[in-house]
């Protein structure tokens, strides 16, 4: 997720100058990858409230007991990449998260275990008597939660020096107080594969969050050169239902790889996802001959690697038994007027 932020901060930055769309394309295809990635071998199991719970480590060598320190940042970072509906993630893939802390990491009053998956450690992975703010926006995946989450270490009517806790407490207040309608946006499979001039097709998904249910006008960017794209759908009604994505490519589409962007309006709400496309030139073969020149005497043939020309034999040698063979041919005579056609032999006679 460190990396996710700043290409999360790029994409969102370039989308906003609008001066760059390929640019946006690819910082979004980026933290795509890096999500699906996280989302398709993360670690899951039931924890002891009967929970869907994750467990992850602080690189992808390891599977689990990542520091309470770093699994705050990154439970931010997941935070951001849903709420900006950019990623395909919905709530029931944030919620595991939530029962992780809530469940987990919660061991008692001001006391929170130093990892992910319950236990304790050192330095970042220390146990602490606090919440670590990034942890507070997981509130809204477990309304059950909230308040004990944000009276932890907030007062009522009190104050805090805490800008990162205030903001994120007022980040999640603000989301159930409204009740906020919205979609996300997924597109699958991640990449495809075609020969030049054919066609293949993507799965693009609208699921609503917050009772959305709102029509979703779907265009994609992206095409190369010579290929043209279209939606089963162009727009799909009731908040939530996918449009198959149909792409085909010309003759004239040069060879590459390409990031597709797909885009889901709604009003004031515009969610993105992205997609690969590879084009390969089409199979082909090469022919050569070798040489490019032999010389030959006059009533005799070149080497050949196998089968006997019409009217030759088998040259006596030393090596006539094993290829390549050479063959003796006769030279060709064409009867002429001063040399007529042999006479044919007299039939003998039965004694």
């Amino acid at each position: 997720m460190m990396f996710n932020y700043g290409f999360q901060n790029l994409a969102a930055a370039h989308q906003i100058l609008g001066d760059d769309p390929a640019r946006v394309a690819r910082y979004d295809g980026l933290v795509q990858t890096s999500m699906n990635w996280f989302f398709g071998q993360v670690s899951k199991y039931q924890d002891s409230a009967g929970n869907t719970a994750y467990n992850w480590g602080y690189s992808p060598s390891q599977s689990g007991g990542e520091d309470s320190n770093h699994g705050s940042l990154d439970c931010a970072g997941f935070s951001r990449a849903y709420a900006s509906g950019r990623y395909g993630i919905t709530s029931a893939m944030m919620t595991p998260f939530a029962n992780m802390f809530v469940d987990v990491m919660i061991i008692g009053p001001q006391h929170y275990a130093g990892r992910v998956d319950g236990t304790d450690g050192t330095g970042h992975g220390a146990p602490t008597t606090y919440i670590r703010s990034g942890y507070l926006l997981l509130a809204e995946f477990r309304p059950d939660a909230y308040h004990n989450m944000m009276g932890a270490d907030l007062t009522a009517g009190g104050t805090t020096g805490s800008i990162d806790q205030f903001s994120r407490f007022e980040w999640v207040k603000n989301r159930r107080a409204q009740g906020i309608q919205n979609f996300s946006l997924s597109a699958s499979p991640a990449s495809q594969t075609v020969i030049q001039g054919g066609s293949t097709a993507y799965t693009a998904n609208v699921s609503p969050s917050n009772g959305f249910t709102g029509a979703v006008s779907l265009s994609v960017t992206g095409l190369p050169t010579g290929a043209t794209g279209s939606f089963s759908q162009a727009s799909i009604s009731g908040g939530s239902g996918s449009s198959t994505l149909s792409v085909s490519t010309g003759s004239s589409t040069p060879a590459g790889t390409y990031t597709l962007t797909i885009t889901g309006t709604s009003g004031s709400l515009s969610h993105t996802a992205t997609v690969t496309l590879v084009v390969n030139l089409p199979p082909n073969f090469s022919i050569s001959v070798a040489p490019a020149s032999q010389t030959v005497a006059a009533g005799t043939s070149p080497r050949r690697s196998a089968g006997r020309p019409h009217g030759c034999f088998l040259q006596s040698g030393p090596r006539s038994w094993s290829p390549p063979w050479l063959w003796k041919c006769p030279a060709p005579t064409v009867p002429t007027a001063e040399t007529p056609a042999p006479k044919a032999r007299p039939a003998k006679s039965a004694r």
